[in-house]
């Protein structure tokens, strides 16, 4: 990796993935790798990944794109053991487009900012 990159999470099996990595780069984009499993439906090459910090709003925030979308469907979440709210990972297809969702520890820095996606401040 690059100087000034860092490792999130280390590139291991997860119960989510056999193989997945978290890592940020020098301009601190963050970018979570994963290999898809061949059996299931064919995701696209890059998937957006959301996740929520400070709170759990993982399994409300899909449930409100699937009311606002007909059509979309959404996995089955997999939850942080012990945790009934908190989603470790899930994924859902929106108006046909894929996206990973999860909750985040109550322990970063940084949070999810609608600011940041609005596509009318360009």
């Amino acid at each position: 990796m690059d100087d000034g990159a860092q490792v999130l999470m280390e590139l291991g099996s997860y119960p989510f993935s056999d193989l997945y990595a978290w890592v940020e780069d020098r301009c601190e984009v963050s970018w979570q790798l994963m290999l898809a499993q061949p059996e299931n439906e064919p995701r696209p090459f890059i998937m957006p990944a959301l996740m929520f910090t400070r709170g759990h709003h993982t399994q409300e925030f899909t449930q409100m794109l699937l009311c606002l979308f007909p059509g979309s469907t959404a996995k089955t979440p997999i939850l942080v053991p012990g945790q009934d709210q908190q989603v470790m990972f899930s994924e859902a297809r929106i108006a046909g487009d894929w996206m990973m969702i999860s909750d985040g520890g109550d322990v970063h820095d940084f949070t999810f900012t609608m600011k940041k996606i609005e596509i009318d401040q360009f």
